[in-house]
């Protein structure tokens, strides 16, 4: 006889949920100015839940927006933080997922809530933007939601990135709404075709900050935007050092100020930008004309990094510190230089994928095992993710990745 499937919502997610929801209400009041548009049905009926992903406390505006539990689909770094994660499974048990890798686990226990009666939440960007404009989703999203056949609720959520982008530990004054779009019935998006029901989810969630011209007030706006850019206009390849409201770049000299509603003002030389967006955006191209082969035999960047290994619903182990860590056109070197072993090399086609979780930890899918780069806090995990995947785009084989640094479920 076959074992009995462990059931995974219990009543008491819905009594942890009703006691913290107003604790956690005046908590996301006070730091993001969030008031929440509350589903009025949300306590009698079920949902899967698409919103695009902004800020570290999404599934806390997500929550206060529903009157039942929510199980969300989260990164497995959330599970291998050793106790913390057993309380989290038993308190609230989200769904987890590996990252930007093919995850068949995490769509059968995703099928195993809807069936139990649980609300869903999936935040189908996979990542939280950098630049304030919603990322890529895959197409699967429409394919995944149709196999659970629920009733979908598409939220938006505006003025997250303007109070806290994901590359800064700063809050800045400001206010974060999370509205209904649209909620699909199951007879409707059945109608539609793959293309149709696609746009009509990625339509609803797609926002882009920079363009709303209202104002987030601080005095650290530009803290850590070193943490997503490595490419300057004037000189290329590059560190910057963030100050105050100001980037400068280490190499040049070129300096811009981060403005209040989101925009950047040249202050030292021009800048062909004028906002984050922009920036990023032509990074991503900066680097998609480079030739790997180029970069095999001295490094393009090298820092001091911890490393780890990943194990879900464990701790973490570290298994390297104050390593040096080389990124190459084709692979990255990790030097534990106090170990008297070889340096660890990781080439780009032995790795599954590459993410970046959190602000800048770096988390590396290689043969059978995951190791996660940490360092100091002004880290560029980014450059490490671009260059993996513009390999993979150039000189791999595996065409199917496309760049997608944001990989769902792989389907």
């Amino acid at each position: 006889m076959p074992r009995k499937t462990k059931k995974w919502t219990k009543f008491r997610h819905k009594i942890i949920r009703n006691l913290l929801a107003g604790p956690f209400a005046l908590v996301c009041k006070r730091k993001y100015g969030f008031k929440a548009q509350v589903v009025p049905d949300s306590s009698k009926r079920q949902y899967i839940i698409v919103m695009n992903h902004q800020t570290p406390f999404d599934e806390f505006f997500v929550g206060l927006s529903f009157k039942c539990p929510v199980y969300y689909v989260a990164t497995e770094d959330i599970f291998s933080l050793g106790f913390l994660s057993r309380l989290l499974e038993w308190a609230v048990a989200p769904i987890p997922i590996k990252k930007s890798t093919q995850d068949m686990n995490a769509i059968r226990n995703i099928m195993q809530v809807a069936r139990e009666g649980g609300t869903i939440c999936i935040f189908p960007e996979g990542n939280r933007t950098y630049s304030g404009s919603t990322e890529f989703v895959k197409p699967a999203i429409s394919k995944l939601i149709k196999m659970t056949g629920l009733p979908v609720c598409i939220l938006k959520e505006e003025g997250g990135f303007g109070v806290e982008p994901r590359w800064s530990t700063k809050t800045r004054k400001g206010n974060v709404t999370c509205k209904i779009q649209e909620i699909l019935e199951p007879e409707d998006y059945r109608k539609m075709s793959a293309e149709e029901f696609y746009n009509r989810i990625t339509q609803g969630i797609s926002v882009n900050e920079a363009d709303k011209n209202i104002s987030f007030e601080s005095e650290e706006r530009a803290e850590f935007a070193e943490r997503i850019l490595y490419v300057c206009p004037d000189c290329g390849l590059t560190h910057f050092k963030s100050t105050g409201n100001l980037i400068s770049c280490e190499k040049c000299g070129l300096q811009a100020e981060y403005t209040a509603d989101l925009k950047l003002k040249p202050v030292s030389k021009s800048l062909p930008f004028s906002t984050i967006k922009e920036w990023y955006d032509a990074q991503d191209k900066y680097i998609s004309n480079l030739n790997p082969s180029d970069f095999l035999d001295n490094p393009v960047f090298s820092e001091k990094i911890d490393l780890y290994k990943v194990r879900l619903y464990k701790s973490k182990i570290k298994s390297g510190e104050n390593c040096r860590f080389d990124l190459y056109g084709n692979r990255y070197v990790i030097d534990k230089t106090d170990s008297g072993k070889e340096p660890l090399e990781m080439f780009f086609d032995d790795i599954k994928a590459v993410s970046v979780l959190g602000r800048n930890k770096l988390n590396i899918y290689y043969k059978d095992e995951v190791f996660q780069i940490k360092a100091d806090e002004r880290f560029n995990a980014v450059k490490y993710l671009h260059f993996y995947y513009h390999y993979k785009n150039t000189v791999s084989e595996n065409k199917e990745l496309k760049g997608d640094q944001n990989e769902f479920l792989g389907l």
